[in-house]
């Protein structure tokens, strides 16, 4: 799982999906689908940082003024 974001205050959240090639038995296709997006509302987006793994799958947002 991974996390990104736009300038337009948008926040996307990310997650691998891994399969079986057809017809192989060890290759693997990875590939990256949007799980979820948030419009935020307020200020532009400045960075975005997920907790620490012992705290559970959170994500902190920073925005310009705080």
């Amino acid at each position: 799982v991974f996390a990104s974001c736009a300038e337009s205050s948008e926040l996307f959240i990310w997650e691998e999906k891994i399969k079986r090639k057809p017809g192989t038995s060890h290759e693997l296709i990875r590939t990256w689908t949007k799980a979820a997006s948030l419009k935020v509302l307020r200020e532009k987006i400045q960075d975005i940082k997920f907790a620490p793994e012992h705290v559970g799958l959170k994500l902190l947002v920073l925005y310009k003024n705080g």
